[in-house]
């Protein structure tokens, strides 16, 4: 039952990766000690420790990019914002012009005397 126990965590630590890396090493290694002799306190953080440190600064990192990236849409949605403006009046100001040049074309048409 334990062999069989071990064998699913070999494979289950296999599973998924292209290839193997350092802390599937250890782990087996680990798993192998835990069959013969049941660690000490001291010798399971000892293990767990750098890896605890490790996953610590990686959350930090990703804490620390997440907030840099909120940052940057703040930025993106003020910069889209002043945009969205400029467009509205620039589209208004369109308008604006063709309606003059609506009302100069009619305005010429009247004044234009028509010869048949």
């Amino acid at each position: 039952m334990e062999a069989d126990s071990s064998k699913r965590m070999r494979e289950y630590v296999q599973q998924g990766t292209k290839r193997r890396c350092e802390f599937d090493d250890e782990v087996e290694h680990l798993h192998k000690r835990m069959r013969a002799t049941t660690p000490t306190a001291e010798e399971a953080m000892g293990f767990l420790l750098p890896h605890l440190l490790k996953f610590r600064r990686m959350y930090q990192e990703a804490v620390q990019k997440s907030e840099c990236l909120e940052s940057k849409v703040k930025q993106l949605k003020a910069h889209n914002c002043i945009l969205t403006k400029a467009y509205n009046k620039t589209i208004d100001e369109k308008n604006q012009l063709a309606r003059h040049l609506e009302m100069s074309r009619y305005q010429l048409a009247l004044a234009k005397p028509n010869i048949f």
